[in-house]
């Protein structure tokens, strides 16, 4: 048996689970062990993408091959599957929430490490029903860095936020310690960059 078929058979245990929320799974979800679109060094368990993403309108779920631990395994792969019952719309509210609540889930709903001692007696038998699963962590490849050779000067990125221009250039914290931060083009300030998202 391959990871996949194993985690479709882990997909159809869980499908009356949806059945019985009133939320049907789709007629088909693939699902692979894969990167997740943050590449090797993402620290995402999985990732769900909707039925608009695939030609074939079908939901894609990717579990990250660094995963070694077959109940987070299933626990992540049911909490990509709301995101598929809910085609990826709800993000981690409303829709989403209801169901995870309900699958014994508990806030912070974006981490699937977080459930009631019930949904892991729930999955520790689903895995006796399911065996062991065919998989091999790749958690060293991660750790060195799949022989990439280490980056020791980390350029950070400003910009003139208060200028219409929004130029921007890189620079190390070395010499923003040593001369200061630079001025774009128009004289305006710049500033360190501000990370967007989570």
């Amino acid at each position: 048996m391959t990871r996949e078929e194993w985690l479709q058979r882990a997909v159809e245990i869980y499908r009356p689970w949806f059945l019985d929320l009133g939320k049907p799974l789709p007629e088909v979800v693939r699902v692979s062990i894969g990167f997740t679109s943050g590449g090797m060094r993402s620290k995402a368990r999985a990732e769900c993408w909707n039925s608009v993403s695939s030609t074939d309108g079908t939901n894609e779920i990717f579990i990250s091959p660094t995963q070694d631990d077959p109940v987070q395994i299933v626990a992540t792969l049911l909490h990509e599957l709301i995101h598929a019952a809910d085609d990826c719309k709800s993000g981690h509210k409303g829709e989403f929430m209801k169901m995870a609540k309900a699958l014994g889930f508990l806030a912070k709903f974006t981490d699937s490490a977080n459930r009631t001692e019930e949904l892991n007696e729930t999955l520790s038998q689903i895995l006796k029903t399911l065996g062991p699963m065919p998989h091999s962590p790749l958690v060293a490849l991660v750790a060195e860095g799949a022989g990439k050779k280490k980056q020791t000067t980390r350029m950070l990125k400003l910009v003139a936020y208060d200028c219409p221009c929004e130029y921007s250039v890189r620079t190390t914290r070395q010499k923003l310690e040593d001369i200061g931060f630079p001025l774009c083009p128009h004289g305006v300030a710049m500033k360190e960059e501000t990370p967007q998202g989570n």
